[in-house]
């Protein structure tokens, strides 16, 4: 028996944020969410985001 999704949600932790999986969940198309390590560079991204 062969089944067909055609879509879907990706839940992950931190521990696969790399680039090459996030490139082959993006071929997916699907809705993803996930945990990321929070570096410096990613808190100076998102603090002028948040605090707005």
């Amino acid at each position: 028996m062969n089944f067909i999704i055609t879509g879907g949600l990706i839940v992950f932790d931190q521990g696969i944020t790399s680039k090459g999986s996030q490139l082959d969940i993006d071929k997916l198309s699907w809705n993803v969410v996930c945990g990321i390590p929070i570096k410096e560079s990613l808190k100076r991204f998102l603090r002028p985001i948040i605090y707005v």
